[in-house]
């Protein structure tokens, strides 16, 4: 079998917005810079929203707007420029220190498809919608320590093969993607500690999956069960797909092609 290489790398820079691949990533706080940075918060106060992280339930995500999959967002570091995108057309992009920064039309736009959506969570119309910064200081990645995710194409694979259709990583949203390992290799891996290129991580934890994976990553229905099909391929006690991971503090980059040892 070949050595096992990172094969993509993803960042998503707004909470359960699409993201983008990168093709090589900084390492800050045990989270890759770029990666889950914004978020669009819900609130019954508008002045009581404050950028510190919460739990996921405080945000827009797939699980309560499954028409997020219609969204994606990319991040420009050196102009600091959000872009958001909705169906592959650009419909924003701003500076996030701009002090007079008006997003009106993108919550609008949220708030009026809550209207044609029949899964979404019609109780967010009543509450403010708001977009938070936390700009490397409060990022919000489920996990408040922070983490990086990663899931094996060989993994994938063995969904596809099972279910007879193509699946797409955007599902998962893990930011590494791994190539030669063996189908579900990575749950063994479990408590210990892999180089990717210079940098130096401990694989800590299996991910639980929750409704999110079931929605379609291109246009936001609800298509498969695959929290169903998960628990009888991998056999555990929840449906889980990928690894967490955390960086170790030796080396700060990885880069697509680097190779990945046991160590």
């Amino acid at each position: 079998m070949d050595k096992p290489k990172l094969k993509e790398i993803f960042i998503y820079p707004i909470k359960s917005f699409g993201g983008e691949s990168i093709k090589l990533a900084n390492l800050k706080n045990n989270r890759i810079l770029g990666d889950r940075m914004f978020g669009f918060k819900v609130s019954d106060n508008l002045i009581e929203s404050t950028n510190l992280w919460e739990n996921k339930s405080k945000f827009l995500t797939l699980s309560n707007t499954p028409f997020l999959a219609e969204f994606k967002s990319t991040w420009d570091p050196n102009l600091r420029l959000i872009s958001i995108y909705r169906k592959n057309r650009l419909i924003i992009n701003f500076n996030v220190d701009n002090n007079d920064l008006d997003l009106s039309k993108i919550i609008q736009l949220i708030k009026k498809l809550y209207n044609t959506n029949d899964t979404a969570n019609k109780n967010y119309l009543d509450k403010d919608i708001v977009f938070v910064n936390g700009d490397q200081k409060n990022f919000y990645q489920d996990n408040q320590s922070g983490t990086i995710t990663l899931h094996s194409t060989e993994s994938i694979r063995s969904i596809e093969t099972n279910l007879g259709i193509k699946i797409s990583n955007d599902r998962f949203r893990s930011n590494l993607i791994v190539d030669s390992l063996d189908p579900w290799e990575e749950f063994s891996l479990i408590g210990k500690k892999i180089s990717i290129g210079d940098s130096e991580f401990q694989i800590t934890d299996i991910v639980p999956r929750c409704v999110a994976i079931n929605v379609n990553p291109n246009n936001g229905n609800i298509d498969l069960d695959l929290l169903k099909e998960l628990m009888s391929l991998n056999s555990l006690s929840e449906p889980s797909f990928g690894v967490s991971l955390n960086h170790l503090g030796i080396g700060n980059s990885i880069k697509i092609n680097d190779e990945i040892k046991l160590i």
